[in-house]
């Protein structure tokens, strides 16, 4: 949850998803989309170069 809740605040404009603690599409959504703007790879997964750099 707390990847979910992080991704609405830092990029509201492309996540706007419930916070429910599951990793389904449209977390795996966000998550590309926050890759390609931090210029990572973008595969969906939550790594921990992504988790890190979001906070």
């Amino acid at each position: 949850m707390a990847l979910q809740r992080r991704l609405n605040a830092r990029f509201p404009a492309c996540s706007r998803r419930s916070v429910d603690g599951a990793f389904g599409a449209g977390s795996e959504s966000v998550v590309r989309e926050f890759q390609r703007c931090a210029r990572f790879e973008a595969d969906g997964a939550a790594s921990s170069q992504a988790f890190v750099s979001l906070w």
